[in-house]
C-alpha cells in the first residue's frame, strides 16, 4: 500500500511517560496495556533492522517500520524513528492513506486552512449533535468564473447532507443573498470530499459567494468542517 499511495498515517504509543523525554529513535513496545497516543507519518519499512536496535524491549525478529515525526529533526534520528513490526500498539491501531484529486481539475481552491483537520462544532464536543445542523463558509471570486465543486470532510459515516449555494449574501448570513443552486447527497464514509456540483454557479470578480452545508448525522454524531 505504501509503494502505491505513498505515505501513510498510523497511531502508536509515542512514550510511556512524556513526549518531552521520549528520544529512542528505535521502538518496540510490548506492554498491551499501552494504547496509541499519537499520530506518525509511515514512510517505508527495513526488514533488517537488527533486534539489538531495539531497548529497552526489544522484538523476536527483525524489522522495523520507517516512519517521520512532526516533532522536528531534534527528535529520533534527523525526525526519523524506527518502529519494530512487533510493537503492539502499532498492531491494534490502523493505517489510512489520502487519495487527492488531481492539482489541475480546478482552476481555484477557495479555502482559509489546511485540507482536513476536522474540528469539533455545535454543541463543542464529538458526541450529542443534533441533526439538520448548518455550517458554512464566504468566499470572494477572484475572476469570472465558474463555481464547479466544493469540499466537505466529516468524521461521521453514513452522513446525509443538502448543500446550498448563495450569491452575494448579506453580512453575518450566509443563507441570504440569491441561492444559486441546492444539492442533496450522503457521503458513505468519514474523510473528506471534492463534491462536484449538479449546477455549476457563474460568478464575476468581486462577487461573494457562500457554501452551506446542512447535515443529517447518525446516532453516533461526530465533527466536520466545510471548506471549499
Amino acid at each position: 500500500a505504501i509503494m502505491e499511495y505513498g505515505a501513510g498515517n498510523i497511531s502508536y504509543c509515542a512514550s510511556p511517560n512524556s513526549y518531552s523525554t521520549y528520544t529512542n529513535t528505535y521502538q518496540c513496545v510490548t506492554d498491551s496495556s499501552k494504547s496509541p497516543n499519537h499520530a506518525i507519518t509511515v514512510v517505508g519499512w527495513d526488514d533488517s533492522i537488527a533486534v539489538s536496535n531495539f531497548k529497552p524491549n526489544k522484538p523476536s525478529s527483525n524489522g522495523a517500520w520507517i516512519c517521520k515525526n512532526s516533532w522536528g529533526t531534534s527528535y529520533f534520528s534527523q525526525g526519523y524513528t524506527y518502529i519494530s513490526y512487533e510493537d503492539t500498539t502499532v498492531l491494534e491501531g490502523y493505517i489510512y492513506f489520502y487519495d487527492a484529486e488531481p492539482i489541475d481539475n480546478y482552476d481555484h481552491n477557495y479555502q482559509y486552512d489546511g485540507p482536513c483537520n476536522p474540528v469539533p462544532y455545535g454543541s463543542g464536543n464529538r458526541t450529542g449533535f443534533a441533526n439538520n445542523t448548518k455550517v458554512a463558509n464566504v468566499f470572494t471570486a477572484k475572476s469570472s468564473e465558474s463555481l464547479e465543486a466544493v469540499g466537505f470532510c466529516s468524521w461521521d459515516e453514513a452522513l446525509s447532507y443538502t448543500l446550498e449555494i448563495y450569491k452575494n449574501p448579506t453580512t453575518g448570513n450566509p443563507s441570504s443573498g440569491t441561492l444559486m443552486t441546492t444539492q442533496t447527497g450522503t457521503l458513505t464514509y468519514s474523510g473528506y470530499y471534492t463534491i462536484p456540483l449538479d449546477n455549476p454557479v457563474p460568478l464575476a470578480a468581486g462577487d461573494t459567494f457562500s457554501v452551506v452545508f446542512t447535515q443529517n448525522v447518525p446516532a453516533a454524531a461526530g465533527a466536520g468542517r466545510i471548506g471549499p
